[in-house]
């Protein structure tokens, strides 16, 4: 696998202008009454400051210092960033590897579903379940099934004639979504 060096990570702009931005109209807002109300607005001065400054450069920064980190390794050990990019480059094809083969499992199970589906229309016992032909618009599964009273019943019981679920036709067994 080969290893690039990583780009020199740069602040944006932009983030720095909107923190100057926000503090300069929390300041305005603070001295807006005069100086003698800042110390009883100074605690919701700080307050929002935090949330409008403070988040946005926390979340920034979580992406921001492992960059750097790569960056400065990448420039006094470069052995020791390649052994690491080369690391987290096999576990990004393992994880890859094991969503594309969880996707194809998956897949393969809903097409199960979809036999049993077909098999179960052909049933002509008063008791099985038919199933429907057509998958689940909520999960794409193929346990869909004509609703009954007892999938209602809470529903009804509590909300009464405005139930959501008393318009219902169809239940999915898997997510337990219903619909018309």
């Amino acid at each position: 696998m080969s290893v690039k060096m990583p780009e020199k990570p740069k602040f944006p702009k932009g983030l720095l202008i909107y923190l100057l931005i926000a503090t300069a109209i929390f300041t305005i807002l603070l001295f807006s009454e005069g100086v003698g109300m800042v110390e009883y607005k100074i605690k919701g001065y700080f307050q929002l400051l935090a949330v409008f400054d403070g988040v946005p450069l926390a979340f920034y920064l979580c992406f921001f210092i492992p960059e750097c980190r790569r960056y400065i390794l990448s420039k006094t050990n470069y052995e020791q960033y390649v052994k690491e990019e080369e690391e987290r480059q096999r576990k990004r094809a393992a994880a890859q590897a094991q969503a594309r083969a969880a996707e194809k499992t998956r897949q393969e199970h809903i097409e199960r579903e979809r036999q049993i589906a077909i098999a179960s229309q052909q049933n002509d016992s008063p008791w099985a379940i038919k199933y429907c032909t057509y998958p689940c618009p909520h999960c794409g599964h193929y346990k869909v099934r004509y609703a009954k009273w007892e999938d209602k019943r809470a529903s009804v019981a509590f909300w009464g004639i405005h139930s959501s679920k008393l318009g219902t036709n169809y239940k999915c067994e898997c997510c337990g979504e219903m619909w018309e």
